[in-house]
Protein backbone atom coordinates (compact mmCIF):
# COMPACT_ATOMS: atom_id res chain seq x y z
CA UNK A 1 0.00 0.00 0.00
CA UNK A 2 1.24 3.54 -0.78
CA UNK A 3 0.65 6.97 -0.89
CA UNK A 4 -1.69 8.62 -4.04
CA UNK A 5 -1.85 12.10 -4.65
CA UNK A 6 -4.73 12.33 -7.56
CA UNK A 7 -5.13 15.44 -9.26
CA UNK A 8 -8.85 15.71 -11.02
CA UNK A 9 -10.20 13.41 -8.39
CA UNK A 10 -13.81 14.83 -8.70
CA UNK A 11 -13.23 14.76 -12.66
CA UNK A 12 -14.82 12.12 -15.03
CA UNK A 13 -11.32 9.67 -15.36
CA UNK A 14 -10.33 11.13 -11.65
CA UNK A 15 -13.49 9.68 -10.16
CA UNK A 16 -13.08 6.10 -11.72
CA UNK A 17 -9.15 6.38 -11.02
CA UNK A 18 -10.00 6.41 -7.71
CA UNK A 19 -12.26 3.69 -7.46
CA UNK A 20 -9.76 1.72 -8.87
CA UNK A 21 -7.14 2.73 -6.74
CA UNK A 22 -8.90 2.40 -3.38
CA UNK A 23 -9.96 -1.50 -4.80
CA UNK A 24 -6.71 -1.61 -4.54
CA UNK A 25 -5.55 -0.88 -1.22
CA UNK A 26 -3.85 2.20 -1.82
CA UNK A 27 -4.92 5.27 0.22
CA UNK A 28 -5.81 8.28 -2.12
CA UNK A 29 -5.43 11.69 -1.25
CA UNK A 30 -7.62 13.53 -3.68
CA UNK A 31 -7.29 16.98 -5.31
CA UNK A 32 -10.43 18.81 -6.73
CA UNK A 33 -13.00 21.88 -6.40
CA UNK A 34 -16.02 19.23 -5.42
CA UNK A 35 -15.30 16.94 -2.67
CA UNK A 36 -18.70 15.77 -2.67
CA UNK A 37 -17.89 14.69 -6.09
CA UNK A 38 -15.49 12.49 -4.65
CA UNK A 39 -15.67 8.56 -4.38
CA UNK A 40 -15.91 7.78 -0.13
CA UNK A 41 -12.24 7.04 1.30
CA UNK A 42 -10.83 9.44 -0.50
CA UNK A 43 -9.07 12.41 1.75
CA UNK A 44 -10.45 15.68 -0.38
CA UNK A 45 -7.81 18.36 -0.87
CA UNK A 46 -9.70 21.81 -1.94
CA UNK A 47 -7.96 23.88 -4.61
CA UNK A 48 -8.63 24.85 -7.59
CA UNK A 49 -4.91 23.63 -9.72
CA UNK A 50 -5.01 26.88 -12.19
CA UNK A 51 -6.46 29.24 -9.45
CA UNK A 52 -4.57 27.63 -6.07
CA UNK A 53 -1.54 25.58 -6.94
CA UNK A 54 0.30 26.94 -3.74
CA UNK A 55 -2.45 24.94 -1.80
CA UNK A 56 -1.58 21.53 -3.63
CA UNK A 57 2.05 22.22 -3.12
CA UNK A 58 1.65 23.08 0.53
CA UNK A 59 0.07 19.23 0.79
CA UNK A 60 3.08 17.45 -0.84
CA UNK A 61 5.54 18.83 1.34
CA UNK A 62 3.54 18.05 4.38
CA UNK A 63 1.77 14.67 3.12
CA UNK A 64 5.17 13.88 1.03
CA UNK A 65 3.03 11.23 -0.95
CA UNK A 66 4.49 8.82 -3.06
CA UNK A 67 2.97 8.17 -5.97
CA UNK A 68 1.37 11.43 -8.54
CA UNK A 69 -1.12 10.85 -10.56
CA UNK A 70 -2.39 14.12 -12.67
CA UNK A 71 -5.86 13.45 -14.24
CA UNK A 72 -7.09 17.30 -13.58
CA UNK A 73 -7.38 19.12 -17.44
CA UNK A 74 -10.03 21.79 -18.96
CA UNK A 75 -11.95 19.28 -20.99
CA UNK A 76 -14.86 21.50 -21.86
CA UNK A 77 -16.38 20.14 -25.02
CA UNK A 78 -15.92 21.88 -27.93
CA UNK A 79 -13.62 23.81 -26.67
CA UNK A 80 -10.91 21.75 -25.33
CA UNK A 81 -9.11 20.86 -28.51
CA UNK A 82 -8.12 25.07 -29.03
CA UNK A 83 -8.54 25.90 -25.69
CA UNK A 84 -5.27 28.66 -24.39
CA UNK A 85 -5.99 26.84 -21.02
CA UNK A 86 -4.13 24.17 -22.43
CA UNK A 87 -0.85 26.18 -22.21
CA UNK A 88 -2.06 26.75 -18.37
CA UNK A 89 -2.41 23.19 -17.72
CA UNK A 90 1.06 22.28 -18.99
CA UNK A 91 2.77 25.60 -17.12
CA UNK A 92 0.87 24.04 -13.87
CA UNK A 93 2.10 20.27 -14.52
CA UNK A 94 5.28 20.91 -14.38
CA UNK A 95 5.30 22.90 -11.82
CA UNK A 96 3.45 19.89 -9.51
CA UNK A 97 5.61 17.60 -11.16
CA UNK A 98 8.57 19.67 -9.47
CA UNK A 99 6.66 20.07 -6.10
CA UNK A 100 6.11 16.38 -6.20
CA UNK A 101 9.74 15.08 -6.84
CA UNK A 102 11.32 17.41 -4.18
CA UNK A 103 9.01 16.82 -1.92
CA UNK A 104 10.43 12.83 -2.08
CA UNK A 105 8.28 12.05 -4.58
CA UNK A 106 9.04 8.53 -6.62
CA UNK A 107 6.43 7.65 -9.34
CA UNK A 108 4.28 9.50 -11.67
CA UNK A 109 1.45 8.81 -13.76
CA UNK A 110 0.52 11.42 -16.37
CA UNK A 111 -2.64 11.00 -18.51
CA UNK A 112 -2.36 11.95 -22.23
CA UNK A 113 -4.53 11.29 -25.25
CA UNK A 114 -5.07 9.46 -28.96
CA UNK A 115 -4.74 13.16 -30.42
CA UNK A 116 -0.95 13.22 -29.46
CA UNK A 117 -0.61 10.08 -32.29
CA UNK A 118 -0.58 11.59 -35.82
CA UNK A 119 -4.29 10.44 -37.26
CA UNK A 120 -3.39 10.97 -40.66
CA UNK A 121 -1.08 8.40 -41.37
CA UNK A 122 -2.80 5.74 -39.48
CA UNK A 123 -4.85 3.72 -42.62
CA UNK A 124 -6.19 0.39 -41.34
CA UNK A 125 -3.26 0.57 -38.25
CA UNK A 126 -3.77 0.44 -34.64
CA UNK A 127 -1.97 3.47 -32.97
CA UNK A 128 1.23 2.04 -31.40
CA UNK A 129 3.35 3.36 -28.64
CA UNK A 130 6.55 2.61 -29.84
CA UNK A 131 5.97 3.38 -33.77
CA UNK A 132 2.94 5.08 -34.39
CA UNK A 133 4.35 8.85 -35.18
CA UNK A 134 3.38 11.69 -32.72
CA UNK A 135 2.35 14.75 -34.52
CA UNK A 136 -0.99 16.23 -32.73
CA UNK A 137 -2.93 18.25 -35.20
CA UNK A 138 -4.74 20.20 -32.03
CA UNK A 139 -3.14 22.65 -29.17
CA UNK A 140 -4.92 20.15 -26.78
CA UNK A 141 -2.88 16.81 -27.90
CA UNK A 142 0.71 19.51 -28.75
CA UNK A 143 -0.05 20.26 -24.43
CA UNK A 144 -0.47 16.83 -23.93
CA UNK A 145 2.29 15.57 -25.71
CA UNK A 146 4.60 18.27 -24.81
CA UNK A 147 3.51 18.35 -20.68
CA UNK A 148 4.56 14.07 -21.20
CA UNK A 149 8.08 14.96 -23.05
CA UNK A 150 8.92 17.66 -20.47
CA UNK A 151 7.56 15.75 -16.94
CA UNK A 152 9.72 12.39 -18.89
CA UNK A 153 13.34 14.12 -19.42
CA UNK A 154 12.97 15.84 -16.20
CA UNK A 155 12.06 12.44 -14.10
CA UNK A 156 14.83 11.06 -16.35
CA UNK A 157 17.27 13.53 -14.69
CA UNK A 158 16.10 12.64 -11.02
CA UNK A 159 15.38 9.02 -10.85
CA UNK A 160 12.02 9.34 -10.80
CA UNK A 161 9.52 7.06 -12.55
CA UNK A 162 7.50 8.29 -15.02
CA UNK A 163 4.08 6.23 -16.74
CA UNK A 164 2.39 8.27 -19.26
CA UNK A 165 -1.40 7.00 -19.81
CA UNK A 166 -2.60 7.56 -23.57
CA UNK A 167 -6.72 7.35 -23.09
CA UNK A 168 -9.13 6.94 -26.31
CA UNK A 169 -12.56 7.07 -26.49
CA UNK A 170 -13.66 6.94 -23.03
CA UNK A 171 -18.10 6.62 -22.25
CA UNK A 172 -19.26 6.10 -18.84
CA UNK A 173 -22.11 7.99 -16.19
CA UNK A 174 -20.63 11.22 -15.59
CA UNK A 175 -19.18 12.09 -19.06
CA UNK A 176 -20.08 15.63 -20.09
CA UNK A 177 -23.34 15.87 -21.71
CA UNK A 178 -22.61 16.90 -25.09
CA UNK A 179 -20.27 14.26 -25.89
CA UNK A 180 -21.45 11.05 -28.53
CA UNK A 181 -22.71 8.98 -26.37
CA UNK A 182 -24.55 10.64 -23.52
CA UNK A 183 -25.87 13.11 -26.32
CA UNK A 184 -27.63 10.13 -28.46
CA UNK A 185 -29.20 8.76 -24.75
CA UNK A 186 -30.71 11.75 -24.23
CA UNK A 187 -32.12 12.80 -27.54
CA UNK A 188 -33.93 8.78 -27.33
CA UNK A 189 -34.59 8.71 -23.63
CA UNK A 190 -36.49 12.30 -24.40
CA UNK A 191 -38.22 10.54 -27.11
CA UNK A 192 -36.40 13.48 -29.69
CA UNK A 193 -34.31 12.51 -32.98
CA UNK A 194 -30.80 12.13 -32.68
CA UNK A 195 -28.76 12.87 -35.77
CA UNK A 196 -25.44 11.82 -36.22
CA UNK A 197 -23.09 11.45 -39.08
CA UNK A 198 -22.89 8.27 -41.02
CA UNK A 199 -21.50 6.48 -38.45
CA UNK A 200 -18.90 4.68 -40.45
CA UNK A 201 -15.76 6.07 -38.35
CA UNK A 202 -14.01 2.73 -36.26
CA UNK A 203 -13.09 3.97 -32.73
CA UNK A 204 -11.94 2.28 -29.63
CA UNK A 205 -14.13 2.32 -27.05
CA UNK A 206 -13.87 2.01 -23.17
CA UNK A 207 -16.28 2.34 -19.86
CA UNK A 208 -14.43 4.82 -17.65
CA UNK A 209 -14.93 2.27 -14.85
CA UNK A 210 -12.31 0.27 -17.33
CA UNK A 211 -9.84 2.87 -17.63
CA UNK A 212 -9.97 3.81 -14.22
CA UNK A 213 -8.93 0.56 -13.12
CA UNK A 214 -6.02 0.66 -15.88
CA UNK A 215 -4.49 3.51 -14.52
CA UNK A 216 -4.35 2.21 -11.20
CA UNK A 217 -2.70 -0.35 -12.36
CA UNK A 218 -0.12 1.70 -14.35
CA UNK A 219 0.45 3.15 -11.43
CA UNK A 220 1.15 0.34 -9.18
CA UNK A 221 3.60 -1.41 -11.93
CA UNK A 222 6.57 -0.73 -13.07
CA UNK A 223 6.01 0.39 -16.30
CA UNK A 224 7.46 3.07 -17.18
CA UNK A 225 6.81 5.25 -20.85
CA UNK A 226 3.39 5.58 -23.00
CA UNK A 227 1.01 3.14 -22.48
CA UNK A 228 -2.34 3.00 -24.49
CA UNK A 229 -5.28 2.94 -22.33
CA UNK A 230 -8.21 1.32 -24.66
CA UNK A 231 -9.64 -1.98 -25.63
CA UNK A 232 -8.12 -2.84 -28.42
CA UNK A 233 -11.09 -3.54 -30.20
CA UNK A 234 -12.49 -1.40 -33.40
CA UNK A 235 -16.02 -0.64 -33.28
CA UNK A 236 -18.14 1.65 -35.95
CA UNK A 237 -19.46 4.73 -34.17
CA UNK A 238 -23.09 3.57 -35.65
CA UNK A 239 -22.99 0.11 -33.74
CA UNK A 240 -22.71 2.70 -30.43
CA UNK A 241 -25.55 4.17 -31.65
CA UNK A 242 -27.52 1.23 -33.09
CA UNK A 243 -26.76 -0.44 -29.00
CA UNK A 244 -27.96 2.92 -27.63
CA UNK A 245 -31.22 2.71 -29.33
CA UNK A 246 -31.73 -0.75 -28.42
CA UNK A 247 -31.19 -0.01 -24.97
CA UNK A 248 -33.67 3.16 -25.43
CA UNK A 249 -36.14 1.24 -27.19
CA UNK A 250 -35.82 3.99 -29.66
CA UNK A 251 -33.83 2.97 -32.58
CA UNK A 252 -36.64 4.68 -34.42
CA UNK A 253 -35.39 8.03 -33.87
CA UNK A 254 -31.95 7.65 -35.21
CA UNK A 255 -31.16 9.91 -37.89
CA UNK A 256 -27.75 8.58 -39.69
CA UNK A 257 -25.97 10.88 -42.02
CA UNK A 258 -28.43 13.39 -40.77
CA UNK A 259 -24.82 15.59 -39.31
CA UNK A 260 -21.72 15.69 -42.49
CA UNK A 261 -18.79 13.42 -41.88
CA UNK A 262 -15.97 15.88 -40.70
CA UNK A 263 -13.16 16.07 -43.48
CA UNK A 264 -10.84 16.56 -40.72
CA UNK A 265 -12.08 13.36 -39.11
CA UNK A 266 -9.89 9.70 -38.92
CA UNK A 267 -11.91 7.09 -40.65
CA UNK A 268 -9.85 4.67 -37.98
CA UNK A 269 -8.84 5.68 -34.74
CA UNK A 270 -8.15 2.39 -32.61
CA UNK A 271 -5.31 1.22 -30.20
CA UNK A 272 -2.56 -1.41 -29.72
CA UNK A 273 -2.85 -2.43 -26.22
CA UNK A 274 0.13 -5.06 -26.35
CA UNK A 275 1.75 -3.07 -23.44
CA UNK A 276 -1.30 -2.59 -21.23
CA UNK A 277 -1.93 -6.29 -21.25
CA UNK A 278 1.03 -7.95 -21.70
CA UNK A 279 3.33 -5.34 -19.22
CA UNK A 280 1.08 -4.09 -17.18
CA UNK A 281 -0.86 -6.98 -17.04
CA UNK A 282 -4.24 -5.60 -16.94
CA UNK A 283 -7.22 -6.38 -19.20
CA UNK A 284 -10.49 -4.54 -19.44
CA UNK A 285 -13.79 -6.61 -18.22
CA UNK A 286 -16.78 -4.12 -19.26
CA UNK A 287 -18.32 -5.35 -22.53
CA UNK A 288 -19.50 -2.71 -24.59
CA UNK A 289 -23.00 -3.36 -24.37
CA UNK A 290 -22.86 -3.66 -20.51
CA UNK A 291 -21.15 -0.64 -20.42
CA UNK A 292 -23.44 1.30 -22.70
CA UNK A 293 -26.22 -0.23 -20.19
CA UNK A 294 -24.74 1.36 -17.73
CA UNK A 295 -24.43 4.35 -19.02
CA UNK A 296 -28.10 4.67 -19.95
CA UNK A 297 -29.64 4.01 -17.39
CA UNK A 298 -27.37 6.70 -15.31
CA UNK A 299 -28.67 9.50 -18.14
CA UNK A 300 -32.33 7.68 -17.36
CA UNK A 301 -31.66 8.31 -13.66
CA UNK A 302 -30.13 11.77 -14.01
CA UNK A 303 -26.14 12.47 -13.10
CA UNK A 304 -24.96 15.29 -11.72
CA UNK A 305 -22.38 17.93 -13.50
CA UNK A 306 -18.51 16.87 -13.08
CA UNK A 307 -15.88 19.09 -12.18
CA UNK A 308 -13.18 20.04 -14.27
CA UNK A 309 -10.61 16.78 -15.21
CA UNK A 310 -10.66 14.02 -17.92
Amino acid sequence: MSRVLLTGASGFVGRATAVGLLAAGETVAGVGRNPAAMPAGVTPVIADMLGEPDAVVGFLREARPETLIHAAWSTEHGRYWSDPANLDWTARTLGLVRAFVEAGGRRIVTIGTCAEYDWTVLGGEPCREATTPLRPHTLYGAAKHAMALLVGAYCGTTGVAHAHARLFLLYGDGEQPARLVPSLARSLLAGQPARTTSGRQVRDFMDVRDAGAAIAAIARSDRTGAVNVATGTPVPVRAVAETIGELTGRSDLLEFGALPDRPDDPAYLVADVGILTGEVGFRPTISLRDGLRHAVAAWRSGPGAADHGH
